[in-house]
């Protein structure tokens, strides 16, 4: 096995084949970590290393020997094949390197005479009786021979689970069969994976494998043997903290499967002192983080939207020729759903493929939504409420929105307040901003129309074939886009009105050339169709032109009959 380590090797392409691990692929020095740090570190706290206790990888100050005793146990794999059966095939390669490595660490240890009832041979330094690794895998696959005591183990008094010895005097192979399980599947299972081994290290003494860890040695459990404990006290209250976790059930998101387990900032919360850095020798643990991403909801339902507004945002002009601002927020909205679609793509993909509907709403799709409706909500007030006031409400409530999402942060991260009671008081705000933008939009504090400075109302005499002079209307607003005059009756035939924007007042001028009947019109102002200003009323009449007594005082004029002018 070629080990070295390159600059490319950095990749993960390292799979641990240690029997009954199933860690993903690492990189190689990870690899190095987690088959020294998981499987092969207990080996340092046997007799055999001196009964050290074993450092982790990390700390290893010396690491050529463990790093021969990992390579038993890592191979390099192609990421582009199945990984499992790659693991299986290397595990049936090289058999049970274990096995072999147990045998000649007894080399230095094992000095004393065995009885010849048992093995029939010496083994000492100068004469060590080992044998060939296949050898003993085989024999362990294709024999089976009767332990000691030829004993039969029954299981739930129904199915009896017989155990044979094989006869090799260092090392002794186990298989369990099962009457109701045919051999050939039995072999297979502890050929492919050495679930359970049994080691004789000497005449009096036996260690238990199991899955690779050194489960019992001489009949005690070797990690709960008292003989290596000190200072055993009882434990107390040790379950106090963990009785105030509660089990919960939930779905990933964008999946349907069933999960059952604790939630982890829950476990932060109640248990801080217990998170402990040490567990990360055992490797890395794949670990789902909420992450920050833009979505307004759905993909389907915001692809739907999309297409919806992409249609009425070319309309919008049509529809509401006299709000701009309406325009471009519509526009803005659209480019807004196109994007979270964008980055929401995966979505529609499953969709269409799996023919499965993912729906779900998030905190973030909640907040996003909010924030556009009362940006919209500012956008509407703007158009509708004339003034500068407008402008005042809109940097207040933004001000305080600002204060509301930065106080409701604070609360949430320090004191974990609910999300349910931060969305509460912000649709509160939201509706008390609706509340007054309705009020400022019936009232229009800001601005107050009149015609030449005079809002009760006037005469206006005409004398024909003369121009009479402007009657201007006061400034209008700064968002009044779109102007308009509005009278309650026809104006004289002659007489037009003017509006010409924002900039220039608007006034009403003209040329009268016959006489019409005396009449009031009410003047009104309307901005961007929507917004509508009484200004005054003007009562227009002709005198001069008139030959007649009764004619000049029908129509509210004076009559001098000394001289028969009407005036």
């Amino acid at each position: 096995m070629d080990m070295k380590t390159t600059v490319q090797q950095r990749k993960k392409s390292w799979l641990c084949i240690f029997p009954g691990c199933k860690e993903p692929v690492k990189t190689h020095y990870n690899c190095y970590s987690h088959v020294w740090d998981a499987h092969l570190r207990h080996l340092a706290a046997s007799p055999i290393y001196g009964g050290e206790k074993g450092q982790v990888y990390k700390k290893l100050t010396h690491r050529l020997e463990a790093k021969k005793q990992c390579e038993l146990y890592m191979t390099e794999v192609n990421n582009y094949t199945d990984i499992e059966q790659q693991r299986s095939i290397a595990r049936a390669r090289i058999g049970n390197p274990q096995l072999s490595l147990l045998i000649n660490s007894l080399d230095s240890e094992i000095t004393n005479t065995v009885s010849n009832e048992v093995i029939n041979t010496v083994i000492n330094q100068n004469n060590l009786v080992t044998f060939p690794l296949q050898d003993l895998i085989n024999s362990s696959l294709n024999k089976s021979l009767s332990l000691p005591s030829q004993s039969t183990l029954y299981q739930n008094s129904s199915n009896p689970l017989s155990f044979q010895e094989q006869s090799s005097p260092v090392i002794h192979t186990y298989e369990c069969g099962s009457n109701e399980i045919e051999d050939n599947q039995l072999k297979s299972v502890l050929q492919h994976d050495d679930f359970i081994r049994i080691i004789q290290i000497n005449e009096n003494l036996k260690r238990l494998h199991v899955a690779g860890e050194i489960l019992a040695e001489n009949g005690f459990l070797q990690r709960s043997d008292a003989r290596v404990k000190e200072h055993i006290e009882p434990l107390k209250g040790c379950l106090d903290k963990i009785l105030k976790l509660t089990g919960k059930s939930f779905n990933y998101t964008g999946k349907e499967e069933k999960n059952l387990g604790f939630i982890a900032q829950e476990v932060q919360e109640k248990l801080q002192e217990n998170e402990d850095e040490k567990r990360k020798v055992i490797g890395t643990f794949a670990i789902e983080e909420e992450s920050f991403h833009f979505s307004m909801g759905p993909a389907i339902i915001t692809f739907s939207l999309a297409v919806l507004l992409s249609t009425l945002s070319g309309l919008v002009i049509f529809i509401l020729p006299k709000l701009p601002g309406v325009w471009f927020y519509c526009w803005g909205i659209t480019c807004a759903l196109w994007f979270s679609t964008f980055q929401n793509k995966n979505e529609l993909k499953y969709t269409m493929q799996k023919r499965k509907l993912i729906l779900y709403w998030n905190k973030e799709n909640t907040l996003f939504t909010y924030v556009l409706l009362f940006i919209g909500l500012l956008t509407v007030g703007m158009s509708i409420v004339m003034g500068k006031s407008i402008i005042i409400l809109c940097l207040v409530s933004l001000c305080i929105l600002f204060i509301l999402g930065t106080l409701a942060f604070w609360f949430n991260t320090k004191y974990k307040l609910s999300f349910n009671i931060i969305i509460s008081v912000l649709v509160l705000f939201f509706l008390g901003v609706v509340v007054i933008i309705g009020v400022s939009f019936l009232i229009q504090p800001d601005y107050t129309c009149s015609i030449n400075d005079n809002r009760s109302g006037y005469s206006l005499t005409i004398n024909l074939n003369e121009k009479i002079p402007k009657q201007v209307i006061s400034q209008l607003p700064w968002n009044c886009w779109s102007s308009s005059f509005e009278f309650s009756d026809k104006l004289p035939q002659g007489i037009y009105s003017v509006t010409k924007g924002s900039n220039t007042a608007p006034y009403i001028e003209g040329i009268v050339r016959t006489n019409f009947p005396t009449f009031t019109t009410n003047v009104y102002i309307k901005c961007v169709d929507v917004t509508r200003f009484y200004c005054g009323a003007i009562t227009f009449k002709t005198c001069s032109s008139r030959t007649t007594e009764d004619d000049c005082i029908r129509n509210g004029c004076d009559w001098f009959s000394e001289t028969g002018v009407c005036q």
